[in-house]
């Protein structure tokens, strides 16, 4: 069976290097802006909703693929968000995976942009990094409010059962 490998993280983190250095010719790799890319023969716009349509079908596809053939050592899934819909799409085509993700800071990341001579729409791209440090650390402050309430409950409970 092959093992499938979500690679994620912000744009500009690292993740198609990171799989660039990893893979060999026994393996094989989804990378939605390298798709994007080659849809659009290289002028990507972040913004076109019709591509994403698309890639969004291939994907699936591509997924579908995966699930069926062993073919493969490795199965890279590059994606900037891995949510829990994505998630719940690989269980649902049985799909064991792991997630890898990329530690890049958000410094590192906008530094990489900047000396990235190859990047084409570099304020959205900005944008798009900024946006998903700022998401991460919403679901992280969500994560923690989560585990207080959990915390908070459990110690009632315990009361509760202390006074019974």
């Amino acid at each position: 069976m092959s093992k499938f490998i979500v690679v994620t993280g912000a744009p500009c983190s690292g993740k198609t290097t990171f799989v660039s250095e990893s893979i060999t010719e026994k393996d094989i790799v989804f990378d939605w802006d390298s798709m994007k890319e080659a849809l659009t023969y290289g002028s990507i716009d972040r913004s076109s909703r019709v591509i994403d349509s698309y890639l969004s079908e291939v994907r699936k596809a591509f997924l579908k693929v995966a699930a069926e053939n062993t073919d493969r050592e490795k199965i890279y899934f590059i994606c900037v968000r891995f949510d829990s819909d994505k998630a719940a799409y690989l269980k649902e085509l049985g799909i064991d995976y792991e997630v890898h993700e990329m530690e890049t800071t958000k410094d590192e990341c906008l530094e990489r942009l900047e000396n990235d001579d190859t990047r084409q729409n570099k304020e959205d791209l900005k944008a798009a990094i900024i946006e998903w440090f700022e998401e991460k650390e919403n679901d992280s402050k969500s994560l923690e409010e989560k585990m207080k309430n959990l915390e908070a409950f459990l110690i009632t409970e315990k009361e509760k059962n202390d006074y019974e």
